[in-house]
């Protein structure tokens, strides 16, 4: 009867195992546009390769999502190309705006996206580790403790000088 609950929580395991491994894996970015931004990006020099309308673009573009359904590829994710900063890294980049630019484009933009958040849970890790090492430290010591270590210093200071002077007043001549 205890086999079944084990069985569920080694099933629930290795499910959580498959979305981490999915998660972690390199992501292909799958350039989309909005019907605004397709005109303004079909406007640039070298993007003649892409369908005259949004809408022939929308259908050709769920046709090869249903595709990647079917092949159970589910490594990719879509990015919004926006024209004037797409634009823009054209000209820094001295390129057209061809489907390898654009997809190009998309994977920087997806890379920078997951680079973020990569940093982001870095600090946040960096954060809390900070604040346990805060809340876990010692306490500091009482302003006074450091007094009694002074004064046994000045007493020892003392006994030295003492003794010195006591051996120097035997060796004196008589």
């Amino acid at each position: 009867m205890g086999s079944s609950f084990e069985d569920q929580g080694d099933n629930q395991t290795a499910r959580w195992r498959a979305r981490q491994r999915a998660l972690a894996a390199p992501r292909e970015a799958i350039p989309v546009y909005t019907p605004k931004d397709y005109s303004l990006i079909r406007q640039l020099p070298g993007a003649d390769d892409m369908p005259l309308t949004w809408e022939e673009w929308a259908k050709l573009f769920e046709a090869s999502m249903k595709e990647h359904a079917r092949a159970r590829q589910f490594g990719y994710v879509r990015v919004r190309i926006r024209p004037d900063l797409f634009k823009a890294w054209l000209d820094a980049n001295s390129q057209v705006a061809s489907e390898w630019s654009r997809q190009t484009y998309a994977q920087e933009l997806l890379d920078a996206r997951q680079a973020r958040r990569v940093a982001y849970e870095e600090q946040t890790r960096a954060r809390e580790k900070a604040a346990w090492m805060a809340a876990n430290a010692p306490p500091p010591p009482a302003p006074w403790a450091h007094r009694a270590i002074e004064a046994c210093a000045i007493i020892l200071l003392a006994i030295a000088i003492v003794s010195d002077a006591l051996i120097a007043l035997k060796h004196l001549p008589s």
